[in-house]
């Protein structure tokens, strides 16, 4: 069961990358091109063009945790594109 709503959940992604932007400014370079889908996935994937991730995994992760998330993502983007 997702805890909050999928806007609620979009907020939170939205706020990990900004976080990244600001405080690790290579990862928040990166993950700005990337477009962020809810997916039928188990909890995070990347294809080098948008970062799929479950709502409900999502929800359950800290800001802090999220942040490293889509950091580790975003240099997965390096050897995918």
């Amino acid at each position: 069961m997702i805890q909050g709503t999928l806007e609620d959940i979009e907020r939170k992604l939205s706020k990990a990358r900004t976080q990244l932007i600001l405080g690790q400014p290579f990862f928040g370079t990166l993950c700005v091109r990337l477009k962020m889908v809810a997916g039928k996935v188990e909890t995070t994937a990347t294809d080098g063009r948008q970062i799929l991730y479950n709502p409900e995994f999502v929800a359950k992760l800290s800001a802090r945790e999220l942040e490293g998330v889509v950091a580790h993502l975003c240099c997965a983007e390096i050897y995918v594109a």
